[in-house]
């Protein structure tokens, strides 16, 4: 595998990327991100070569619309039912008649810097002749307040229960033992080791559950130097408290019922934690009523005071 890195590195040919993506009802956010990643510095150098393997699982026409943008674009049709595991699965069975020499793992509302996968490609390169034989590495995100949201973790412990440390970009590559999904660049060998897309994880999970995946088949996984593009942190509708309740507990029993909620993380984390993985599951629960409830009853306290007043 290193010796096919350095052929990449040395070949006057450029290096084939194939976009794994999938989207659902949010064309103009998807359509921008395309717009991004077809003009990467990379790309108008002849440095790289892209093919998008798109999943519309949605009914607002993106699909159409992507394909119309860019004839390096390919679209697959889903039918509301793949959900974002199945449609990254979906995405990746498609490219098997020829698979290309990496992929870019690319979450739709990813907008990313004009040099990422210049940057990603060369740090990807150097981690190699460190001695790390074909490393998986994520682009950190940042938000609109141009702060590092998404990046990598590593285990303080997994037993009895797992706790992990944040890790932020440091001005150099950091091996890392859990990445977001967000922007992830791997080679198709490493890809179809570790298999991610397995029908474990059809929700969210998916990219926690492909790190540790490579690192048990004796893998790395890395967090670039700096945040490599824009993805704003957006509460899923549930549990924002901006929502009207009555939305959001139209959410809630929509999710709850295709397994959204809790299925994931408890899937997670018995898996992958020790014994007292239930200990995992009641934190995240308490951050989520922390962060969703209690801020919608201070609201309905404080209304009711001025009400009575």
């Amino acid at each position: 595998m290193a010796e096919r890195g350095e052929r990449e590195a040395a070949s006057a040919q450029p290096i084939s990327i194939g976009v794994l993506m999938a989207c659902f009802n949010r064309s103009a956010v998807t359509l921008k991100c395309l717009e991004l990643l077809f003009a990467q510095s990379a790309v108008l150098d002849g440095d790289v070569s892209l093919a998008v393997w798109l999943l519309d699982d949605g009914t607002d026409g993106t699909g159409l619309a992507a394909a119309a943008l860019d004839p390096r674009v390919h679209v697959i049709q889903g039918d509301g039912t793949y959900f974002y595991g199945g449609g990254m699965a979906a995405a990746r069975d498609a490219t098997q008649q020829a698979p290309p020499d990496l992929y870019l793992w690319l979450n739709d509302d990813v907008m990313l810097d004009e040099d990422a996968l210049e940057l990603l490609l060369a740090e990807r390169r150097a981690i190699e002749e460190s001695g790390f034989v074909d490393p998986v590495l994520s682009g950190p995100q940042r938000d609109l307040r141009d702060m590092v949201q998404y990046s990598g973790r590593r285990f303080e412990r997994t037993r009895p229960w797992m706790t992990t440390t944040y890790v932020l970009p440091s001005g150099t590559a950091e091996r890392v033992d859990l990445i977001p999904g967000n922007c992830i660049l791997v080679s198709t060998e490493r890809l179809d080791a570790a298999d991610p897309f397995d029908g474990v994880f059809q929700h969210g999970w998916l990219d926690w559950h492909f790190a540790m995946k490579v690192n048990a088949i004796g893998g790395s996984t890395w967090i670039a130097s700096r945040s490599v593009g824009i993805c704003p942190r957006g509460l899923p509708t549930w549990i924002d408290p901006e929502i009207p309740a009555s939305k959001a507990v139209r959410s809630f029993v929509d999710r709850a019922r295709n397994g959204v909620v809790l299925t994931p993380p408890i899937r997670f984390y018995r898996r992958y934690a020790g014994v007292g993985w239930p200990v995992n599951v009641a934190l995240l629960v308490s951050n989520r009523v922390r962060v969703g409830m209690v801020p919608r009853v201070r609201a309905m306290v404080t209304s009711a005071g001025r009400s009575s007043v």
